[in-house]
């Protein structure tokens, strides 16, 4: 799964899209620190050597290497929160390279998630959801993933502002 996530580095996703001839562009990009959450890691609180853990980046190259294994954290009575990120993981790119984008109102969803953008897409019954937010605030066209999960529901995506990626 970490082999998978480092085939992300150091490639920025431009990213055009468009609603009634208003027109957004940005770019994302990802490094190790994002995988914690992205997998769900900090929800497993009762792992002190995973949720205590600064470092993440560090904690990224001991998964790398085989030092936290999913043996490991399967010990977590908090496992069943995590799987589904952990099974759905490998389609996180597929989120990158779909023609709709959300512009997103956590008010709308009734959420607590601090995010600009949502990429979602649907899959069978499920769907994949990335929400994103600017890396910083001197430049609010580039982002970076704050949350990857599944959901069986709209929730997320109903009364959102829609934007098309022109393909």
């Amino acid at each position: 799964m970490c082999n998978f996530f480092k085939n992300f580095f150091h490639i920025d996703y431009q990213i055009t899209a468009e609603k009634n001839n208003k027109e957004i562009e940005f770019t994302v990009f990802f490094n190790e620190d994002h995988f914690h959450h992205l997998i769900g890691l900090h929800k497993l609180v009762d792992l002190p050597n995973i949720i205590g853990v600064k470092n993440k980046r560090a904690q990224f190259h001991n998964i790398l290497e085989g030092e936290v294994s999913y043996e490991s954290i399967s010990k977590s009575y908090y496992i069943s929160e995590v799987e589904e990120r952990l099974n759905w993981f490998h389609r996180l790119e597929s989120l990158l390279q779909n023609e709709i984008i959300i512009k997103f109102d956590k008010r709308k969803s009734y959420s607590s998630i601090q995010a600009t953008l949502l990429l979602y897409k649907k899959l069978d019954c499920v769907y994949l959801h990335l929400f994103l937010n600017p890396f910083n605030d001197k430049n609010r066209n580039i982002l970076i993933p704050c949350s990857f999960f599944s959901s069986e529901n709209n929730k997320y995506i109903a009364k959102q502002e829609v934007y098309n990626v022109p393909l």
